[in-house]
């Protein structure tokens, strides 16, 4: 079975695409990384407990599996595995998730757990 690129575009235009988004993410972890031995070595262990904290209200994982989603959808529309329904469930599925998850905003949620209880009477 080959695989018929789409639209004019080659194969070896979407495998160059998909290495450079591979070396851009290493280069991201490899930063964030030495940030953290950074914050780990300068102010102990709650330097790490703040720097893992911050990926926690960034919601870093979402945004990280919310992107690799879109791409892969890309790569597989752009190489005529999937045909534009597929392409378009995906991603309204995703738009459906990012846009569903505005009302749990972890900053408020933080606040709400940080808050004091209220004062019984």
């Amino acid at each position: 079975m080959s695989i018929a690129p789409t639209a004019g575009i080659s194969i070896q235009s979407v495998l160059d695409l998909i290495k450079f988004s591979v070396v851009v993410v290493a280069i991201l972890a490899t930063g964030f990384s030495v940030i953290g031995a950074i914050a780990l070595w300068r102010a102990g262990p709650e330097g790490i407990k703040e720097f893992f904290q911050m990926f926690e209200r960034l919601q870093m994982l979402p945004l990280l599996t919310v992107m690799f989603v879109i791409g892969s959808a890309t790569v597989l529309g752009l190489l005529g595995i999937l045909d534009s329904n597929g392409v378009t469930g995906i991603l309204s599925g995703v738009a459906g998730y990012v846009l569903g998850g505005l009302n749990r905003s972890p900053a408020a949620a933080a606040v709400k757990k940080n808050a004091e209880p209220p004062a019984q009477t």
